[in-house]
């Protein structure tokens, strides 16, 4: 082959890469635009749902139960807490999360970082009952440790989720009813604690609010029926539908103490479901239409979370509450790194 015609190929194939790049960069630009763009349409929609939440009236209420209620836990007639925490509850953001017995290292990492207690937050971690004599004594240490594990008597399972969200419902209804607002979680999320702080007592109300449930909201979530799914139900549940109606993910939801005990009422009467976020946001919360759910999209990276993102300045300017689910415990230690190096915003809405 020529010399000039070698020198031309090669010329032709830099042209073509820097085609490629010149695409590629100005894509994801455009995507960074888009979804700057969906989150500023996002954040102008929360505030005026924030704004009708305020304006509503803080009832206070005495919980009336029926006298065998703290014995049972829906369809369980011996419930009783295996252990449970004796520090105070009257705080301002209770933090209720979800945990398997096994997740030693787990919970330890939630301490370490945006779980830690302080003057406005007390953590506390929901666990069921294990038959291993080796993880009961673990567990018994831990708690003696961190005095911070609510545990029940039923098994520990994932069939027995919604027993373990229900029992923490119970728990800030006969214990914590004065908290201003409560943190439902599970072990394998993020948040932003000195910003969801800021956020609570800023944006919403330092005294609480009534009627408030904020969660990652699910649109036109398929029912799955027969055996083709875990999450597949019986057909006497929601008969002749396709799709459930919006609801709250179990991975997270900030909720006022009066929602909670509605929840918690209602759950005591409904027929057992083995999917939590369902059986509590679905059947139980469809009970009471005046519930507002507020989606926290605008303030989560629910689908764009990548740990390494964080070292680029891709999420320096979203101000977010949540992170993602499924998250390493390395990862809740470098998100936490990462926040904390941050100056904390005043108001989820500030620049």
């Amino acid at each position: 082959m020529p010399p000039r015609t070698r020198c031309w190929k090669y010329f032709l194939v830099l042209i073509l890469v820097f085609l490629i790049l010149s695409i590629s960069i100005y894509s994801s630009k455009i995507i960074n635009v888009v979804f700057d763009i969906e989150v500023e349409s996002s954040l102008a929609n929360l505030e005026k749902q924030i704004l009708l939440i305020k304006q509503q009236p803080k009832i206070e209420q005495t919980p009336i139960l029926e006298s065998d209620d703290y014995q049972r836990l829906i369809n369980l007639s011996n419930f009783t807490f295996i252990s449970i925490s004796n520090e105070t509850c009257k705080t301002f953001l209770l933090v209720l999360i979800s945990s398997a017995p096994k997740n030693f290292k787990r919970r330890k990492v939630i301490r370490d970082t945006w779980g830690q207690n302080d003057a406005k937050v007390k953590t506390l971690f929901m666990i069921g009952s294990v038959i291993q004599t080796e993880i009961q004594q673990s567990l018994n240490y831990e708690n003696v440790l961190y005095k911070d594990i609510v545990q029940g008597n039923f098994q520990d399972s994932y069939d027995n989720l919604t027993y373990k969200s229900v029992m923490a419902l119970k728990y800030v209804t006969y214990y914590c009813p004065n908290a201003k607002y409560i943190l439902k979680a599970d072990d394998d999320i993020f948040v932003n604690m000195p910003l969801i702080k800021n956020y609570l007592a800023n944006d919403i109300s330092p005294y609480g609010v009534a009627n408030f449930i904020q969660c990652h909201l699910l649109l036109n979530s398929p029912i799955f029926r027969g055996n083709s799914s875990k999450w597949s139900i019986p057909d006497s549940f929601f008969p002749g539908e396709s799709k459930y109606p919006p609801y709250c993910s179990g991975a997270w939801a900030i909720i006022s103490p009066d929602v909670i005990f509605k929840l918690y009422t209602q759950s005591q009467k409904t027929a057992y479901l083995n999917i939590e976020d369902i059986f509590l946001f679905v059947l139980a919360g469809a009970k009471y239409p005046e519930l507002n759910f507020i989606d926290t999209k605008p303030v989560s990276l629910w689908n764009n979370w990548n740990v390494s993102d964080l070292t680029t300045g891709k999420f320096d300017h979203i101000n977010f509450l949540f992170g993602t689910f499924e998250m390493k415990e390395e990862d809740l230690r470098i998100a936490w790194e990462y926040v904390t190096k941050l100056p904390v915003k005043t108001s989820i809405f500030d620049k």
